[in-house]
């Protein structure tokens, strides 16, 4: 969708899972990280880059968002509509 002027410096929203990648397991010989936390967007290409990380208690994840600043609100308004779902 190059043509369409759709690209990973414009308006590209990117999900990627790292809960199976194994970064919490990795031993250098002080013990398992304190924390996995994912490059800044701008390395990344992506405006709008999602990630999600393993939970620190073993059951279910963490969702790391990163959100352009006008879109927060809308944002907010539907994290409250689906825990009214849930």
């Amino acid at each position: 969708h190059i043509t369409d002027g759709i690209n990973g410096w414009r308006t590209v929203s990117a999900f990627t899972d790292w809960r199976h990648l194994g970064h919490s397991g990795v031993d250098f010989g002080w013990g398992a990280p304190v924390a996995v936390e994912p490059l800044s967007r701008r390395l990344l290409g992506s405006v709008e880059p999602c990630f999600f990380l393993p939970a620190e208690d073993g059951g279910g994840l963490k969702v790391v968002v990163h959100l352009q600043e006008n879109v927060i609100p809308d944002f907010r308004r539907e994290m409250r509509e689906l825990e009214i779902l849930g």
